[in-house]
């Protein structure tokens, strides 16, 4: 696993326990303090009630009754609530460690992990991405030479306009943050998001060859893909088991991007087209997606 999966994966874990011990110290809770303290806060919001008792019933002190009642408890304190993703699962951890507990054992370290790892990494939701059809577009129905060159020139026009102002991809900034328990350093992750937005919205005014329908569609739905994930890994400290799924959105988008954008350059090439030096299209066989 990753160390940046791996680190927000533990600061899940960390904010599942804080939720139903609000007062967790470093000596007793895997992790640096620093992160800790920095996502203990989110606990304050969680509509639970009897945290005390939740506790109690976690350390193995309540008999079954007392654990049912907990949970049913728990159930019906967030129904009315629209809980973050990181509430949602550990409410699914706190009841699975309850069906693993019920038997008046502790648990072992491995089953705890597993509970863990199962709870945060299983039925990742899908991303929830804008999806442009072929509605959206001006379609042209010209397919001459000329036309596909200079739609070609187009399309380098808006990209070369709109490059991402920053050297670092969304997940080293993302690590660069975690590293230094820096929310502030997320803000760049905006200026992509900009970026990819600039990039959708001047696409969408550029006259699209019939032929080239659907691997624009291909770019753009990247890009769009590409927004949502990183606004999901924006949540680092606020829902920090968003962003560990928008960790592995990230990479889906960008395996899309990439394709996408060698399907477009091959696009030119099975149409003969090639680009000279000046022109704005060549900055489209010159692209290189991080």
């Amino acid at each position: 696993m990753p160390t940046l999966l791996a680190s927000v994966v533990a600061i899940g874990a960390l904010v599942a326990v804080s939720m139903y011990n609000p007062q967790p110290t470093a000596a007793t809770t895997p992790g640096p303090a620093s992160v800790l303290t920095a996502v203990s806060p989110i606990s304050n919001d969680l509509l639970f009630a009897s945290t005390s008792g939740y506790t109690s019933v976690v350390n193995g002190s309540s008999s079954p009754a007392q654990m049912a009642s907990a949970i049913s408890v728990a159930g019906a304190a967030t129904t009315s609530a629209a809980l973050t993703t990181t509430q949602k699962l550990a409410q699914d951890l706190f009841s699975q460690y309850m069906t693993e507990a019920q038997g008046g054992g502790s648990l072992t370290d491995d089953q705890e992990n597993q509970i863990i790892q199962s709870t945060l990494l299983n039925d990742v939701p899908s991303l929830q991405a804008k999806v442009y059809s072929r509605s959206d577009l001006i379609v042209n129905n010209d397919e001459s030479a000329i036309a596909i060159k200079n739609y070609g020139n187009a399309l380098g026009t808006v990209f070369s306009a709109n490059g991402i102002p920053i050297q670092d991809n969304e997940l080293a900034i993302m690590d660069e943050a975690l590293s230094g328990n820096n929310s502030s350093d997320l803000k760049n992750i905006d200026l992509a998001i900009t970026a990819y937005s600039k990039m959708i919205t001047g696409l969408l005014a550029i006259p699209v060859p019939e032929s080239a329908v659907s691997v624009q569609l291909d770019v753009m739905n990247g890009l769009s893909e590409a927004i949502a994930s990183d606004q999901e890994l924006k949540t680092l400290f606020t829902d920090p088991a968003l962003s560990m799924i928008g960790i592995q959105h990230y990479e889906q988008s960008s395996g899309d991007v990439v394709s996408a954008f060698t399907n477009l350059n091959q696009y030119f090439k099975g149409n003969g087209v090639v680009f000279s030096q000046s022109d704005p299209g060549n900055f489209l066989s010159n692209l290189v997606i991080q």
